[in-house]
């Protein structure tokens, strides 16, 4: 295209002045910013074209670039015009910030401050503040909240701000990870109800709908110490393993110690069992629980780890304060059925602080977990008031003792040649073995025996009841050569009958060493113990005793000699 310069027309003029370029054009520096980049000059006129320099961004220092104007003037083609912008070191405050999880009030902060900051000086705008350099802050109520940023570094200090609007506060900590299914289309597994506490979340994709947070739409509230029954459906075509923690300390991960809460092996379907709720954790928060299911055939090896063919559901779950009155309860096991050995376990909720036992026999016990032994069988209705500060509570159950405690009753007068009534006391007992210790024996519960010899006879009695339980008990007894009425010239007792007061008249000159007074019974009801003191007459008082028949025994060096007396009362 060829033209003169000096001479043109008005077409020749739009023509050249079409021509004219901004050299550079698309490759002008980033702090550099022009009004226009392109315009129409006619001869002999002039254009304005504004440049503006732009700081944001750059770190301090001094910065060159060279405008380039190109036109198609023969004399001046290309014009340089050289640019120089000087930045202080100054810093500028920056930062940008985002919301994780809707629902959970977590904000996080991440400067981006120019000019190598060395401090950092953050106002949530709710009461909260922080000196960390990429801060998260979790609001606890929904709204809009100005955040302040001041920066610092050794030359000087910049603030800047922004408006942070939370939208929901119910949820939990984001979690660190979100394991995702990699073969999720096929094989029908994966996570199709979730029941717990009151979570009863019914899906129909399973597997397919990979990892799925419902901790912003799906919660329950649970109460420490207390234990909920849990159920997972997996798919029907295979089987499955099933985990579930709780991110009890709300870190955002998952141990595999004390937040896995629950193991289900190789199971199709229905993983069924309890989660219990343990104490001192963080209360009225929300956390996040995690449910992972996989084939039974691969490892979930902690909570992070992406599934083959199962699923991850995430939801939220809220512990409160156990601020109810105790839930009485309790198990029990029979250390020794024969001997009636029993061991209470307290398995109470809501933490009672004071256990009282009543076990139907007479005994009681303020023990939590307490051992006791019953001396007979029977069924016995035990009870536990198990009690805190919010109240108290009751429970009571049946237990069934075939314990055997056995002992010798004897009702008649321990005399020689006379017939004795023995009689053995042991509830529930079948079967006994009498040995009265003369070479003579009996296998009924109420034998008569006549010992013909007076002396000292040790009788054994084993009694045995319908569940294989035996109890040996032994009596010592001692039989006198002499019969009641035998030696009436050796002393006397009057008034016979009496009232319990009466009078021994020694009518001998020997020493009565021992007085003693029993009733049918064998039971001692009075016993003296003379000192080699003689003495001819020796009044007796028993207050203690009921109307009946005793024996009087009184022992002289060389014999003794026993005497039946009535009391009436």
């Amino acid at each position: 295209v060829g033209y003169d310069f000096y001479n043109y027309d008005n077409n020749a003029a739009h023509f050249i002045a079409n021509a004219i370029e901004w050299g550079g054009y698309g490759s002008i520096a980033d702090w550099i910013s022009l009004s226009q980049t392109t315009d129409t000059v006619i001869p002999s006129d002039s254009t304005i074209i504004y440049v503006t320099f732009y700081s944001d961004g750059l770190g301090g220092g001094t910065y060159y670039t060279n405008l380039v104007i190109n036109s198609n003037d023969p004399l001046n083609p290309q014009v340089l015009v050289p640019c120089t912008l000087n930045v202080s070191f100054d810093p500028c405050a920056d930062f940008i910030f985002d919301s994780p999880n809707l629902c959970n009030g977590q904000v996080n902060f991440t400067d981006q401050t120019l000019n190598a900051p060395t401090s950092w000086s953050w106002n949530f705008g709710d009461g909260n503040t922080s000196t960390t350099q990429n801060p998260s802050h979790i609001y606890s109520s929904s709204g809009n909240y100005t955040v302040q940023l001041i920066s610092c570094n050794a030359t000087s200090c910049d603030t800047t701000s922004y408006v942070v609007n939370v939208v929901g506060t119910s949820g939990p900590i984001t979690a660190s990870c979100t394991p995702l299914t990699t073969s999720g289309s096929s094989y029908a597994m994966g996570i199709y109800n979730v029941t717990f506490s009151t979570i009863n979340n019914t899906t129909s994709l399973g597997g397919i709908d990979s990892y799925q947070d419902y901790t912003c739409t799906i919660s329950t509230t649970v109460i420490e110490g207390n234990s909920y029954a849990v159920n997972i459906t997996t798919g029907s075509g295979n089987n499955e393993d099933v985990r579930i923690w709780i991110d009890f300390n709300n870190d955002g991960q998952f141990n595999m110690t004390n937040e896995l809460v629950f193991i289900s092996n190789n199971i199709m379907q229905n993983h069924s069992g309890n989660i219990a709720i343990p104490t001192g954790l963080l209360l009225n928060i929300p956390i996040r629980m995690r449910v992972i299911s996989d084939y039974e055939g691969n490892t979930i090896a902690n909570a992070c780890n992406n599934v083959m063919y199962g699923q991850c559901e995430d939801y939220t779950v809220i512990i409160q304060s156990n601020m109810q009155p105790p839930n009485s309860n309790y198990n029990y096991n029979i250390l020794d059925q024969c001997q009636g050995i029993v061991q209470f376990l307290d398995i109470s909720t809501n933490f009672p602080t004071s256990w009282y036992w009543i076990f139907d026999d007479g005994f009681t016990s303020t023990f939590q977990n307490p051992f006791h032994t019953y001396t007979s069988a029977g069924i016995y209705n035990v009870t536990l008031i198990a009690t805190n500060t919010f109240g108290t509570d009751t429970f009571s159950q049946t237990i069934i003792i075939n314990s055997l405690n056995a002992s010798i009753d004897i009702f008649s007068t321990i005399v020689i040649n006379q017939p004795i009534q023995f009689n053995a006391n042991a509830a529930g007992a079948i079967a006994w073995q009498w040995d009265f210790g003369d070479g003579y024996f009996a296998t009924i519960q109420s034998p008569l025996h006549t010992y013909s010899s007076s002396g000292q006879y040790i009788v054994t009695l084993i009694a045995t009841n319908g569940f294989g339980c035996s109890s040996t008990v032994y009596d010592t007894l001692n039989i006198y050569p002499l019969s009641i009425d035998e030696y009436d010239a050796y002393f006397m007792i009057f008034p016979n009958p009496n009232n319990g007061t009466l009078q021994i008249i020694n009518k001998t000159s020997r020493t009565i060493i021992e007085i003693g007074i029993v009733n049918t019974l064998g039971k001692v009801v009075y016993n003296y113990q003379n000192k080699n003191d003689y003495f001819d007459s020796k009044k007796i008082s028993i207050n203690d005793v009921s109307t009946g028949i005793y024996f009087v025994t009184v022992k002289y060096e060389d014999k003794s000699i026993i005497r039946k007396i009535l009391i009436r009362k």
